[in-house]
């Protein structure tokens, strides 16, 4: 079902047989799910199952094209996800994910699944923009790698391996891609919280950004600035976890209140 033994959308979950509930989990543009969440999973409690969906274009599905608009990719991950909506469940989006894991809250919620609570990392809520993309993909390879070294940091190329950056490279293209062409379509709001997290010195999701999220819900939306740039959660890793772990053992003691 999870991870590389049948689902390739899931292409890190350690499987938790006992686990009360799993945390879907969207990495940041171009970036592999198991790359960005393998840690994680080692730090949080065993009644959370960690499942890192992998897109398209990347890792071990490097050799399928990769999705570069919002409709196809979403009907494509609804569909690959499917399987781990048996028990209850939260998603997480880092950067670019966080837009992946709000679409897929309002797609689940429409068919009477909607998240315990949707997490968004590094990323402003879907009707703001995201200026520092104008133009991105327009550029060279050199170009494109050294302004995402310079607007978001966390890469540098000149200690990165050749081939590993052509590898990067497409799935990078294809999100930005999916970025530059999206279109805010109002929605209503989701019904579980929205906790968000940002990085103080973060210029790709300022404040205002991460404030907007508390549009998008009737429920409650809480805001936690990090020391730290857009990758700030790499840093402060074991902080944020502690976060939502804490995010949802409430929800998990609202459940058993209500079904008690």
């Amino acid at each position: 079902m999870a991870g590389d033994r049948a689902n390739p959308w899931i292409s890190f979950c350690p499987e938790r047989p006992d686990a009360w509930m799993r945390l879907i989990c969207f990495a940041n543009a171009g970036a592999t799910g198991r790359a960005t969440f393998r840690s994680w999973a080692d730090v949080l409690p065993d009644w959370i199952e960690l499942c890192a969906v992998e897109l398209p274009g990347r890792h071990k599905r490097r050799d399928e094209p990769a999705h570069v608009r919002i409709a196809p990719l979403m009907a494509a991950i609804l569909e690959g996800v499917q399987p781990l909506l048996d028990r209850p469940f939260a998603l997480l989006g880092a950067s670019y994910g966080g837009l992946l894991a709000w679409e897929l809250a309002q797609r689940t919620t429409r068919l009477g699944r909607a998240p315990l609570q949707l997490f968004a990392v590094s990323a402003g809520a879907p009707d703001t923009d995201v200026p520092a993309i104008d133009g991105l993909n327009e550029l060279s390879d050199a170009q494109l790698l050294a302004a995402v070294a310079s607007t978001f940091g966390g890469i540098d190329p000149a200690q990165v391996n050749p081939e590993v950056l052509a590898a990067v490279l497409p799935g990078l293209r294809a999100d930005l891609e999916v970025l530059t062409t999206y279109g805010y379509v109002a929605a209503p709001l989701l019904p579980c919280p929205i906790g968000v997290f940002g990085g103080q010195g973060d210029e790709a999701a300022p404040l205002a950004s991460l404030e907007a999220w508390r549009g998008h819900t009737e429920a409650a939306c809480f805001i936690r600035v990090f020391p730290g740039g857009h990758f700030f959660f790499r840093q402060e890793r074991d902080a944020l976890l502690r976060d939502i772990v804490a995010a949802l053992e409430g929800r998990r003691d609202l459940m058993r209140l209500v079904r008690s």
